[in-house]
């Protein structure tokens, strides 16, 4: 899949999961260390929306949304041609704060893609009934939610988007343990590095081929 095929309304984000300190979590903070420029901060600060507290920080700017909580820091941004700037930043990030205790990284890769079905969620119901799970009435039935835990903890999501009827959504997400003899001060930047391309590239391939699948499903 090429930046050219990426639907404007797919998602991309970087998630770490371990003990934070949201107060730190401020535009200015972003700003003082070079992980912004000055007129994405000032877009931040005026932008509306800003939390920062003992508990939560969030903010956005045009291409970015940063959220910290006590357990879990992320980066989100709708633009696919700034993911690399995204890990830039998430691996600068835990550079200055390299005090931080870790436990897992995190990465999301979620799709919304044109197919020639005339209605995603109809064939996706009409497929899984096939399927004969005795599922009980009244539950939606156009979502599949497939886990696997090799080589790592995976989950894809299968389900009607809610941008057009004939796109399908594949949110892809990809887990990273940290390995618990990363003790003390530690550098995430190489484990990030290691498979953030890596983790997209399957992701991409996987959410066109589900999206092939359903075009070759709507005649049967």
């Amino acid at each position: 899949m090429t930046t050219q095929q990426i639907s404007p309304v797919s998602q991309f984000s970087i998630v770490i999961l371990g003990a934070m300190n949201p107060a730190i979590h401020h535009p200015i903070w972003y700003q003082l260390n070079k992980l912004l420029g000055d007129d994405e901060v000032k877009q931040a600060l005026t932008a509306g929306g800003l939390v920062n507290s003992p508990d939560v920080s969030q903010f956005s700017c045009s291409d970015f949304r940063i959220t910290c909580m006590r357990d879990r820091w992320d980066i989100f941004t709708t633009k696919s041609e700034l993911r690399a700037r995204m890990l830039t930043i998430a691996a600068a990030v835990f550079v200055k704060l390299p005090e931080t205790p870790i436990g897992l990284f995190a990465f999301n890769n979620d799709f919304h893609l044109q197919t020639r079905s005339a209605d995603v969620g109809t064939l996706l119901g009409k497929k899984l009934s096939q399927l004969h799970l005795n599922l009980p009435a009244g539950i939606s039935k156009e979502s599949i939610t497939i886990n696997m835990d090799t080589p790592y903890p995976t989950t894809f999501r299968i389900e009607p988007s809610p941008h057009s009827p004939n796109m399908v959504f594949v949110a892809v997400n990809t887990n990273h343990p940290v390995p618990s003899s990363e003790a003390g001060y530690f550098d995430l930047t190489p484990m990030l590095t290691e498979f953030f391309e890596k983790d997209f590239a399957m992701a991409s391939s996987r959410a066109s081929a589900i999206a092939q699948a359903i075009d070759g499903g709507e005649g049967a």
